[in-house]
């Protein structure tokens, strides 16, 4: 018998192997996921997916959380799944005859990734900017003048960097309802009423065609301003110019294809005004997105075992509950627990930062990031927190630096101004490079700092030592 399973991150729109099937399962497994948005974006989008497949397909079987048992299911058959990028995943199904077929979730298929992989002598030098990223532009032909960059230049980062001007106002956040939301909501609930996160609001689509009015909305009315404003950070903004359409690109209600085709439309019709906003937002999706995918799956095992700084701290209680010394903290959280999401720089170099300027244990902060984000899956946190939020691998040479920073960036990118915890957060940060100080002055980028410490004054350097001591 031949049998189709679709995990959570599987509802693609189209499925060529369905019709070939004797049943199709669609399978809850995702008990293991926390915040109560996700586990209602999951029952949503699935409950959805299900009375939208069984139109046109017979023997479409739900197997709620409660009630899942792979041996019952796939034990004497061909099983058949699309590639759930989860080790765990696939070791608890590999008892089974499974034929795991390339994901529409990526563009690039696994044996692109090893035919990039292979052009390394050592196996364990992947530079994101100078090898995937630009391996990816030529290989799909994205924003290429020939062989070079349109513009001759890669990136744009630098341009990337602005803070909100006074004037800039978020368009009001749409609030998602329908049946399928309705039920959700109550299932988590009555299943899962202990857990972290909010349910009053919903704030995602969960089907296909809501999804692509979702991307087509975000390209009219904020993609002009992400690359210039995708850093910056607002006590008072959530989702800012970003797309936030990731929650439904990792569960297939959208594919990087029809992202990328939409988007290269608009880039199209406007070169003159959007070439670096239209870079950054490729960037993010076929460089970044998916580099943490190809790292997973070479080292993902192995970064998890790893931690480079030697940091062991326990994460403060008051990660979960906004009572904590930094009021921009308390912020995040705020919102973490509203929405289930922050973006890029608000995980990286606020939730990310503050962690590691306080030694926190990297299994610490990643199951903290597994906890609260919608988007969050093992193939994406796992290199996002051990390999560049905490800087803990040793043998892999994914990143050239830890991302920290004293108060100065956070003046700078946020409207967070003259604090009083401001020196707090700076006495940790010297007290990070006082203890690292070894490690960092092999580092370009920290030359200056760890020379500038060198020269500080002895009873400065000591105030700061003891301030950070109090919570470190």
């Amino acid at each position: 018998m031949k049998i189709f399973l679709i995990l959570p991150m599987h509802l693609f729109e189209n499925n060529k192997y369905l019709q070939q099937m004797d049943k199709i399962y669609i399978i809850e497994d995702f008990s293991n996921y926390q915040h109560k948005q996700k586990l209602m974006l999951h029952r949503a989008s699935m409950k959805y997916y299900y009375d939208k497949i069984s139109k046109n397909n017979k023997n479409v079987i739900y197997i709620d959380y409660s009630n899942i048992n792979y041996d019952k299911i796939c034990m004497g058959c061909d099983i058949y799944l699309f590639d759930p990028i989860d080790k765990p995943i696939i070791k608890k199904l590999s008892k089974y005859n499974i034929k795991i077929i390339d994901t529409p979730a990526f563009i690039e298929t696994r044996e692109d990734l090893e035919e990039y992989r292979n052009n390394f002598t050592n196996k364990k030098n992947y530079y994101h900017d100078r090898s995937f990223y630009k391996w990816m532009r030529k290989k799909l032909n994205l924003l290429m003048d020939g062989d070079k960059p349109v513009g001759d230049k890669w990136s744009y980062d630098k341009e990337n960097r602005n803070a909100f001007g006074k004037d800039y106002k978020e368009e009001k956040i749409k609030t998602y309802t329908n049946e399928y939301i309705t039920e959700a909501r109550e299932y988590v609930n009555k299943n899962f009423k202990h857990n972290f996160g909010n349910t009053d609001n919903f704030y995602y689509p969960i089907t296909h065609e809501e999804t692509r009015d979702h991307l087509r909305k975000f390209i009219i009315k904020r993609f002009e301003t992400f690359g210039k404003y995708q850093d910056a950070i607002s006590k008072k903004v959530i989702f800012g110019s970003h797309s936030v359409l990731s929650p439904m690109l990792n569960i297939g209600l959208i594919t990087p294809v029809t992202i990328i085709t939409e988007v290269m439309n608009y880039y199209n019709k406007n070169k003159t005004t959007s070439l670096i906003t239209t870079e950054a937002f490729i960037r993010q999706l076929i460089g970044w997105r998916s580099y943490t995918r190809f790292i997973y799956i070479y080292h993902g095992e192995e970064m998890m075992k790893m931690n480079n700084l030697n940091h062991h701290n326990k994460l403060p209680k008051s990660w979960y509950n906004e009572t904590g010394n930094f009021p921009i903290i308390n912020d995040m959280i705020s919102k973490v627990k509203e929405y289930a999401y922050l973006h890029h720089i608000e995980r990286l170099m606020i939730m990310g930062n503050l962690a590691l300027l306080l030694q926190i244990d990297p299994n610490e902060i990643y199951k903290w990031f597994m906890i609260c984000f919608i988007d969050a899956y093992e193939w994406v946190m796992v290199p996002n927190v051990y390999g560049m939020s905490q800087y803990s691998l040793k043998s892999i040479s994914m990143m050239t630096r830890p991302y920290i920073s004293s108060s100065n960036y956070i003046k700078k990118m946020s409207d967070y101004k003259n604090e009083k915890w401001f020196n707090l957060w700076d006495a940790l940060y010297w007290y990070f490079l006082l203890t690292h100080t070894e490690l960092l002055n092999k580092i370009y980028a920290f030359k200056a700092q760890i020379n500038y410490l060198k020269r500080m004054d002895d009873n400065k350097k000591e105030n700061y030592i003891k301030l950070a001591k109090t919570i470190v």
